[in-house]
């Protein structure tokens, strides 16, 4: 019964729109793709739960997009977000930063990354994520993958890795503390 009565349904509601160039969408849509994407967590820092860096090479610049942005601790999980492009930083409101980027390993490993900047507050920051010898990407890991409330007020947010690899050897230093996981003996 239901299904008899839904198609007439649907074909009214049809015939009333109005033909557009424009597809009708009903939720603003964003697609990002970074060639590189790091994260580590905080759990010594008292206001961020983690920090992730990403980055963009971009044809004809020799100097990648970096884009580092730390998430609060408590709900609903805020980010504070800081870009080397000036153009990235006035169309989405976030913080310019001068951001020193050292691109590290590679080859049969995975790539790990040296970024240092000075955040809005004017302290320093320092993010180095580092991999032991012989550390190989994986599809372990990879997929899509939850947001676990980090903009949840804002954002409805679907993150897909093609690969990932998992490192102990990372160190997050905000004003001169380290904030990150201590390293395992």
């Amino acid at each position: 019964m239901l299904r008899i009565l839904g198609l007439p349904l649907l074909a009214l509601i049809a015939s009333t729109l109005t033909p557009s160039a424009e597809p009708i969408v009903p939720f603003v849509t964003e697609f990002h793709h970074w060639d590189h994407h790091w994260y580590v967590w905080l759990p010594r820092d008292p206001l961020y739960e983690a920090v992730e860096v990403m980055s963009l090479t971009t044809s004809g610049s020799a100097t990648p997009l970096v884009w580092a942005f730390f998430t609060e601790r408590a709900p609903p999980k805020r980010q504070h977000h800081y870009t080397n492009s000036h153009d990235m930083a006035a169309t989405t409101g976030w913080t310019y930063a001068a951001i020193d980027y050292t691109p590290t390993g590679g080859a049969e490993a995975p790539l790990g990354v040296l970024v240092r900047f000075t955040d809005g507050q004017g302290k320093s920051v320092a993010i180095n994520v580092d991999f032991a010898p012989g550390a190989r990407l994986s599809h372990l890991g990879a997929g899509l993958t939850d947001q676990t409330g980090h903009s949840a007020d804002r954002l409805f947010l679907l993150f897909y890795r093609e690969s990932a690899a998992r490192t102990e050897q990372s160190t997050v230093t905000i004003d001169g503390i380290e904030v990150s996981e201590p390293p395992r003996e």
